[in-house]
């Protein structure tokens, strides 16, 4: 039982080097990154280092958790004589911490890419053409929209917001990025005849 416990701490420790190590990569990867950029003639939204770390460090830190509740039911199940219990309840603990990781893989470019910026000048609005509605994270895939095509300004599960042209084609963004709401304000300066959807 002793030998159990040291191992737990132990994979406690390690998840918390791994974490440690985990947001000083993602600053340093993303540290020159500015967060926003604006101007009289337009400007350009992304996500922060800040947002990258907490957001990308979390994942992680539910990954390990995932993997020490796992270990931890097979060996403690195992030493009360329950060996199948714990690899049954192991197993499902496993399966879910695949799910987070394949969630966080799919995820990375949203923090690590300009695929996710949004950018604007006195042409038109650049940034993510839709949403995986199973992630819920922007796709690569981009669109532009001159202000003449502009529309509709809609809202996406309370979580982006878009706007739509007269053909269907729509320009996302995140309301986790800071100064979206400037943006908004300008896009109705330089659109006023763009009207309101429902939320999806």
């Amino acid at each position: 039982m002793f030998e159990v416990i040291f191992l737990q701490i132990g994979l406690g420790v390690l998840q918390a080097l791994l974490m440690f190590w985990m947001m000083r990569w993602i600053l340093r990867w993303t540290g020159n990154r500015q967060p926003y950029e604006m101007s009289d003639a337009g400007g350009t939204l992304r996500f922060s280092p800040r947002e990258a770390a907490i957001n990308l460090t979390t994942m992680g830190f539910l990954l390990g958790m995932m993997v020490m509740i796992a270990v931890g039911s097979m060996l403690f199940l195992h030493a009360d004589g329950l060996g199948w219990l714990g690899l049954i309840l192991g197993s499902v603990f496993l399966l879910l911490t695949a799910y987070l990781g394949w969630i966080l893989w799919h995820s990375r470019h949203v923090y690590f890419s300009r695929q996710t910026d949004l950018v604007w000048n006195a042409d038109g609005v650049l940034g993510p053409a839709d949403i995986n509605k199973h992630f819920g994270t922007p796709k690569p895939t981009r669109n532009m929209l001159t202000w003449e095509q502009c529309r509709y300004l809609g809202d996406f599960r309370s979580v982006y917001h878009f706007l739509q042209g007269e053909d269907g084609s729509r320009v996302y963004w995140s309301l986790q990025l800071k100064g979206w709401q400037v943006f908004e304000e300008d896009a109705r300066r330089r659109a006023p005849w763009i009207q309101e959807l429902d939320e999806e």
